[in-house]
């Protein structure tokens, strides 16, 4: 099997693709209701995807203030769970040539 190295693959998809896929959170009214949606998620998955309670999503989602760390953990995850699905993609449009 061919060995693929992410850097260069990333290095090869269009930007101006990757710019308009991009989620931006802090333009979202709701982050933790938009993040489960884009990620296909449920407040579970994502209390555990970023390691804080359940409890804690929960306040956030109907309305509690989110910590900055937080914010930048749920624009980190999203960038992530984007840039594994471009990866995938990519790989099979590289593979099937």
């Amino acid at each position: 099997m061919m060995k693929i190295n992410l850097v260069v693959l990333l290095k090869k998809l269009p930007h101006s693709k990757i710019q308009k896929r991009r989620i931006n959170l802090e333009e979202k009214e709701n982050l933790i209701i938009e993040t489960c949606k884009n990620l296909g998620i449920n407040q579970n998955k994502l209390a555990e995807k970023i390691a804080f309670s359940i409890t804690s999503v929960s306040k956030w989602k109907n309305g509690k203030p989110i910590p900055k760390n937080v914010v930048k953990t749920l624009e980190l995850l999203s960038e992530y769970e984007f840039l594994k699905y471009e990866y995938e993609l990519f790989r099979k449009s590289v593979l099937r040539k």
